[in-house]
């Protein structure tokens, strides 16, 4: 999907057609919010299992509500039976509640930005030189997404494992 984006990132910068720079941005924005999508539906698929559809739109709500609260229950559940200090307990808290709620926000923004990409061409893609906006938002910016969602799902993935394994 990133090199799908890249491409169209590239088009729409080499168009001298207004259209045209418009139908490749606004697919560019696409590209690169379902390669962020993708790596966090594999991140949720693998804590909350594979059964479950995930819905774009409740990316931000799965994160905040059924991901966090089982990263919760678990560090709850080793802080009652003694296997950690209520210090690696509030650490652990924290840093789950730190990277699900930046993740949820990131996917939120980004989500919201690719429904206008694809529902709203009234809402047109402009480049100001060789940078690509939507609204106020660079591509570029957007490009971006895919990296920063897998780098939040690596953290959660990291404490996931470890409130599982009970090895910190």
């Amino acid at each position: 999907m990133q090199a799908v984006g890249k491409k169209l990132e590239d088009l729409a910068l080499a168009e001298g057609d207004q259209k045209l720079l418009d139908l490749y941005g606004r697919s560019a924005y696409n590209r690169y919010y379902y390669a962020a999508f993708l790596a966090v539906r594999e991140m949720i698929r693998k804590i909350d299992g594979d059964d479950k559809r995930i819905n774009h739109a409740s990316v931000s709500e799965i994160l905040q509500k059924r991901i966090l609260k089982k990263l919760k229950l678990r560090i709850k559940s080793l802080l009652k039976k003694e296997f950690i200090k209520q210090s690696e307990a509030d650490r652990l808290m924290s840093s789950a509640q730190t990277a699900t709620s930046s993740l949820s926000e990131m996917m939120k923004r980004a989500y919201d930005l690719r429904a206008i990409a694809d529902y709203e061409p009234e809402t047109k893609v402009e480049s100001k030189g060789s940078v690509i906006y939507l609204l106020d938002y660079k591509l570029s910016k957007a490009q971006r997404w895919f990296d920063e969602a897998n780098a939040y799902c690596k953290k959660i993935i990291k404490l996931w494992n470890e409130v599982a394994s009970g090895e910190f």
